[in-house]
């Protein structure tokens, strides 16, 4: 068990949801698989918050990349005290959310 428990803002479910949805009407097993990477990498953040790399622009957030396929779901966070605070998620082909 994580010593860091982990938190998601809505919009992060939101973007989860979104990216799953993508997947799901064309791939209903990679879109399963998808959302499996993503919550695996987020429990690898929650045991080593500091796997990610921290952004210049905003050294409070931090950002992982969970490879899957031909491309790779970027997953944003904030460590706050105990906690890993997941701020959004989006694959490596779309815009960057802000």
């Amino acid at each position: 068990m994580s010593a860091y428990s982990v938190v998601w803002l809505r919009r992060s479910l939101n973007d989860l949801q979104r990216l799953a949805a993508f997947i799901g009407p064309k791939n209903p097993d990679a879109a399963k698989r998808a959302v499996d990477r993503i919550l695996q990498a987020v429990a690898t953040i929650a045991d080593m918050p500091g796997i990610g790399v921290s952004l210049p622009s905003r050294p409070q957030y931090s950002e992982h990349t969970a490879h899957f396929g031909k491309g790779a779901y970027i997953i944003r966070y904030r460590v706050k005290g105990q906690q890993v605070v997941i701020v959004r998620i989006w694959h490596s082909r779309e815009n960057r959310p802000r």
